[in-house]
């Protein structure tokens, strides 16, 4: 299964227990998420927000047409700086 049939099987629950698991750094059953685990999470949430829930407009958040969003210009400006033409804001 790749990410987006993944994506397109979770639910809102699912989102939220996700965010949990990531935020925590653990399963549900109290094992340790491991750092290709909760990279493929951050991944997933994040494809799921800009299809299913990209009207917010809270910092840190993906819109519809997947650009995210940052607190302020500055740190917009940060990245680009650090990560140069690596750099998007923008999920394909």
């Amino acid at each position: 299964m790749n990410i987006d049939a993944l994506v397109a099987r979770l639910t809102p629950e699912m989102f939220t227990q996700l965010q949990t698991v990531v935020e925590i750094g653990r399963w549900p059953d109290g094992n340790r998420v491991d750092d290709e685990q909760r990279a493929m999470l951050i991944q997933a949430r994040m494809i799921w927000q800009s299809k299913f829930d990209g009207e917010r407009e809270e910092p840190y958040t993906v819109s519809k047409d997947g650009e995210l969003r940052l607190s302020c210009e500055s740190e917009r400006e940060r990245l680009e700086a650090a990560f140069g033409d690596t750099f998007s804001l923008k999920i394909n």
